[in-house]
């Protein structure tokens, strides 16, 4: 597939191109924010949708056997980890699993702990809960996040906590951690009888050689563990409203599946998007090929992205992510603050991208760019950049 191919994705109710204009105040930004693609899906996906499509019957729809054991297949074959069909608990969207989660193993001001940086609606969803939200910062070497985890240990001894709520990959940083890092997670879980939700939305964007380990697949974190994934990061299905959570131990499954009839009505296996399941059962049973495309495309595009920034942009400092296609671009050299960032970026570099502010404290006057895009779009919005900094650098004041 060709993913220079540029699509026209304005006046399609995109979130990422139609929303520019109300989310950062200003319509002609070239928008390379929210983490969705601007590529077609893989060909035999969108051939089974207008198959469904022409039956024109859209009702109730539950997910089917085969499309389990597509899921079972997917995770054995691509991260040689083994399910079961009934560890298997589908939801709309991973974030609203987390809720679930939330509300199924904690109480009200129960303290919840993320790390800083991390996927900004971790700390919405505890927060929202009324729950304590208790952080413990990465430690940056040389852009490379690695887990405190003597602050990791002490905040869970200290502050009582419930819950962890891990991101592998990392959603911003792009760190994909390795066993020996998520063996210390799951001791310290166990120890101190910590609840563990992994968010592995990402698990299906990893580069060569670094290799995703579901924490699943640690000895004994199926007691306290689950894990949350979709194939909607993977191939750009995330309208389609279908992910799925991991739950080995029956006594956490029915907590959980009880906490989803609570807010979601008793039959949610029957509310989800019947369109949705057929696209991830094809996806995970004919996508193999499509997704190694995709990944080849953005290895060319960070490769893209580290020269242009060495030799063009030197004081945005980049280093390229193990897992997910996000650059995490930090601008902190240039010596503004994070509103002045954004002020400039948007304004003279006509360029939309996530503020770093939005994932924590550690955050600040870092930007997440979206690399899931022509390579055409990529070099514009990073001249753009270029631009902006070059400002900057002539002391104009913005």
């Amino acid at each position: 597939m060709d993913f220079n191919q540029s699509v026209n994705r304005i006046d399609t109710g995109s979130v990422k191109w139609d929303m520019v204009e109300t989310v950062f105040g200003s319509k002609d930004l070239l928008p390379l924010w929210i983490a969705d693609m601007d590529f077609t899906t893989s060909q035999k996906i969108i051939d089974a949708i207008e198959n469904e499509v022409s039956n024109g019957i859209f009702g109730y729809k539950t997910p089917s056997d085969s499309l389990m054991q597509a899921i079972i297949n997917w995770q054995s074959t691509q991260h040689n980890y083994q399910l079961t069909k009934s560890s298997i608990v589908f939801s709309p969207a991973v974030v609203s699993s987390i809720c679930t989660a939330i509300q199924a193993f904690s109480r009200e001001e129960d303290a919840i702990l993320i790390h800083d940086p991390v996927y900004s609606p971790f700390a919405n969803a505890v927060l929202l809960n009324n729950r304590e939200l208790v952080t413990s910062k990465l430690i940056s070497n040389d852009g490379a996040y690695s887990i405190d985890f003597n602050d990791v240990e002490a905040k869970m001894k200290t502050r009582q906590v419930k819950m962890y709520i891990f991101c592998n990959p990392h959603n911003p940083g792009g760190r994909v951690w390795k066993h020996a890092e998520l063996k210390k997670v799951v001791d310290l879980c166990k120890k101190y009888e910590v609840i563990l939700i992994s968010d592995e939305i990402h698990q299906d964007i990893v580069f060569k050689p670094n290799k995703f380990t579901s924490m699943l697949a640690l000895d004994g974190s199926d007691a306290f563990t689950i894990a949350l994934t979709a194939p909607t990061k993977t191939f750009n299905l995330a309208g389609l409203k279908c992910s799925y959570a991991f739950i080995p131990n029956q006594s956490l499954r029915e907590r959980f599946v009880l906490s989803q009839a609570r807010n979601s009505g008793p039959n949610l296996h029957l509310e989800m998007n019947s369109i949705g399941l057929t696209a991830t059962e094809v996806a995970l049973n004919e996508g193999e090929v499509w997704l190694q495309q995709l990944i080849q495309h953005f290895e060319e595009q960070f490769d893209f992205i580290e020269e242009f920034i060495k030799n063009e942009v030197p004081n945005v400092k980049f280093k390229k992510p193990e897992g997910t296609y996000l650059a995490w671009l930090d601008f902190s050299d240039l010596g503004l603050d994070d509103n002045q960032l954004m002020h400039l970026l948007v304004n003279k570099g006509k360029v939309a991208l996530n503020a770093g502010c939005d994932y924590g404290e550690e955050g600040k006057m870092f930007m997440r760019l979206n690399i899931a895009t022509s390579h055409e779009r990529l070099f514009e919005g990073l001249h753009r950049i270029k631009e902006s900094v070059n400002y900057i650098e002539n002391k104009i004041i913005v």
